[in-house]
Order: structure tokens, then sequence, then C-alpha cells
């Protein structure tokens, strides 16, 4: 009998980060689970390194590559912009979004 392996995929800063991508993999068919929330209550007595901070790891090696490309994708669309003042107005903006992106709001 064979054991799929388990494999870490994203280290998060917190917590609820750890908990936000768990969701976003399963909604998406993969099943995963979050590691080393405990230790994230130690901090400031133990260093934040990717073994203390909370982790996301799926449970089925043969997703990895599946579960790699979707948090590469949710990395992307992530991206924070700064507000300006004197940045562009809404419809400025509008026309910057890339058509193949999906619109919220």
């Amino acid at each position: 009998m064979a054991f799929a392996r388990i494999k870490r995929v994203y280290v998060a800063m917190t917590p609820v980060d750890a908990q936000f991508v768990k969701a976003f993999l399963e909604s998406a068919g993969i099943a995963a689970s979050v590691r080393g929330e405990h230790l994230f209550a130690l901090r400031g007595s133990v260093p934040m390194t990717d073994e203390t901070l909370p982790s996301v790891w799926i449970e089925d090696e043969e997703d990895l590559e599946q579960a790699q490309r979707l948090l590469a994708q949710l990395e992307a669309r992530a991206r924070l912009r700064p507000v300006d003042a004197d940045g562009p107005d809404d419809a400025e903006a509008a026309e910057e979004w890339d058509e193949g992106e999906e619109r919220i709001g």
C-alpha cells in the first residue's frame, strides 16, 4: 500500500492568511491542511521562520502542480496598489484592466 506524501505549498504570515489559502485550495477540490498555527502564539519567544510560521500543506502529492499554479494566480491578482490622490480616475483605471481578468463590482 502506497501512501501519498503531503507537501507544503504555502508559508503564511498569520493563521488567518493560512486558513484563507487552505479554503482557496479546497474550493478548487484540493485537500489541504494548516500546520503550525499554535506556534504563532509564541511569536517573540520563538524565531519566526518558514518552519515556525503557519503553513498550508496539500494532502495529495499529485495535486502539487495544480496547487502551485493556483497560488501563483492568486498572488498575481493580490497585487496591492497604493492609493494615489494624483493618480488616474476610475475611468482611466478601468481602461488599464486586463480584459482577461474578472471584474468585481
